[in-house]
């Protein structure tokens, strides 16, 4: 009787982390069947608590501009593009959750798509964190009226997306921007990644895999 074999197959799971403990019946299953699991992509959130023109998010790069086509939210790249690494969306938090009596103030929400090139184990993925600074230049708008008109107007259209620019005129927006309150994206990932990351890891890696996560912290604490 020849050996049987199991037909290899790739399925992608696409959740919020919360659906991973409260399903953890179907992912057990799931789990049981899998030769390997592994981190592809995650939307990485940053709320900034201040009303969403206050927020000036630059591409570091040429390829990646706003389009102009949305007013509601900033969007760095197009509809086709939504799944690809650094894709970033930047909208009113609060708006969006109109209706809901517990929210209040200004919350304006960051987020950027992070996708690896590489393939990463899950139970590897805690040492991972996003490294988005590269992507993006990110500043929290106090002041600007010791500034130039003309500048300010420059600093307006680059953030939403108005004309472009070249990158002499964007470095001088950063000469401009350097007093103002920076938004460190690798700084804010790393605090929390272990941490948000932790409920899916332990829904879907084993415990040998968490043991020597564990060990690997240990070492690199």
């Amino acid at each position: 009787m020849g050996e049987l074999h199991k037909p290899l197959y790739t399925l992608r799971l696409e959740t919020a982390p919360i659906n991973l403990l409260t399903h953890a019946d179907i992912i057990q299953e799931i789990k049981a069947m899998c030769e390997g699991i592994y981190f592809v992509s995650a939307d990485v959130a940053y709320d900034v608590p201040v009303p969403m023109h206050r927020v000036f998010v630059m591409s570091n790069h040429d390829s990646r501009k706003i389009n102009p086509n949305y007013q509601d939210s900033w969007y760095f790249g197009w509809k086709d593009e939504r799944k690809k690494n650094a894709y970033c969306r930047i909208y009113d938090k609060i708006a969006e959750q109109k209706g809901n009596p517990d929210t209040d103030g200004h919350l304006t929400r960051i987020e950027i798509v992070y996708k690896p090139e590489w393939r990463i184990k899950f139970y590897e993925v805690m040492t991972y964190p996003p490294q988005q600074n590269e992507y993006y230049y990110a500043k929290i708008i106090d002041d600007l009226s010791w500034c130039k008109a003309r500048r300010r107007t420059q600093i307006f259209n680059q953030q939403r997306g108005f004309g472009e620019y070249s990158w002499h005129i964007r470095n001088e927006i950063k000469k401009s921007l350097a007093n103002q309150v920076d938004i460190d994206f690798n700084q804010l990932a790393s605090d929390e990644w272990a941490n948000i990351m932790n409920a899916p890891a332990s829904a879907l890696i084993n415990e040998r895999s968490i043991s020597f996560l564990h060990n690997q912290q240990l070492v690199n604490g």
